[in-house]
């Protein structure tokens, strides 16, 4: 339900903005835009609460955790929003990436009893020893250059100021 709820706020939120317009006298094709627009997420809302309630007899989909599916429609959405600015051509490259993302979700799912293996990447904190000589000069070369700037603001004198 929370997802579906998300996308109802979304909505209704465009509502409103598009409401405010109607005192301003904005132009009428322009509301009547947003209004199809407000319409159209909010039917998304419905099928999105419509998709959930139907998926919860048969419990949560186990999805992978890192998806060449969801790569392949980022990629998608991002020349499909980069053909607005450099040509409708991008939008024929966006299909054949959003359509290798539809051939590729089905293959990550992940078994039922299938179990988090072990990760590359430690997990358990630890302390890291940075006392090395360059955070040091780092620090000294920023506090030297803001104390530089700090008395030349303080004593007027500036780059290339007469003399």
């Amino acid at each position: 339900m929370k997802p579906a709820l998300v996308v109802l706020g979304w909505a209704g939120w465009n509502a409103v903005l598009m409401l405010v317009m109607i005192p301003y006298r904005e132009n009428a094709l322009f509301i009547g835009m947003y209004a199809l627009a407000v319409s159209a997420t909010a039917a998304a809302a419905g099928v999105v609460w419509l998709y959930r309630r139907s998926r919860r007899a048969e419990g949560p989909v186990r999805m992978a955790a890192n998806s060449l599916s969801a790569g392949f429609l980022a990629v998608a959405v991002i020349l499909a929003g980069s053909s607005v600015l450099f040509g409708q051509w991008l939008t024929g490259i966006a299909f054949y990436f959003a359509v290798a993302a539809l051939l590729h979700v089905r293959r990550e799912r992940v078994p039922a009893g299938a179990l988090p293996g072990p990760t590359a990447v430690p997990t358990e904190p630890g302390v890291r020893d940075q006392r090395g000589v360059l955070p040091k000069a780092a620090k000294a070369a920023a506090t030297a250059g803001l104390l530089t700037r700090a008395l030349r603001t303080l004593t007027g004198r500036r780059k290339g100021a007469g003399r």
